[in-house]
């Protein structure tokens, strides 16, 4: 028997969000790297700026660099979240864990402009008050 195939402009729904049937539905594409994370050392802080996904898949990115913010000797450490566009549970894990770690040397782990989808997987899980959370990084600059 032979199998029909897709005509010009079909579209599949199989495999992994941006891979190569498609994104799942209800998520976006992924962007060619997934998450950017850039590190900015400044009076008072670090902002960390995360720009795409934070997930299963790339959660390796943002690990090492909380981890790694003290050897910078910066008490307060701020993620920039305005162009984060998706955040499941592993991304929550590993924002758990960088808050823990931050405190537990004396620390903050602080949260500007998050995204709806960042505020509601916080308020389900009922984690949203473990982070000072700030509208956007200029308010989180001027709130420190």
């Amino acid at each position: 028997m032979e199998r029909a195939q897709p005509g010009p402009g079909a579209t599949t729904q199989q495999g992994r969000a941006g891979g190569p049937r498609g994104p799942a539905p209800g998520r976006p594409p992924e962007s060619p790297t997934g998450l950017s994370v850039t590190v900015r050392t400044q009076p008072g802080g670090v902002v960390v700026a995360l720009d795409g996904e934070l997930d299963h898949g790339t959660v390796g990115q943002l690990s090492p660099v909380l981890e790694g913010i003290r050897v910078l000797g910066a008490d307060r450490v701020i993620l920039d979240c305005a162009r984060l566009n998706f955040f499941d549970s592993s991304g929550l894990r590993v924002l758990l864990r960088g808050r823990r770690l931050a405190e537990a040397e004396g620390g903050s782990l602080e949260l500007a402009a998050p995204q709806p989808m960042l505020e509601l997987t916080l308020r389900l899980t009922g984690t949203w008050d473990l982070f000072p959370v700030h509208r956007t990084l200029e308010d989180a600059w001027l709130d420190g």
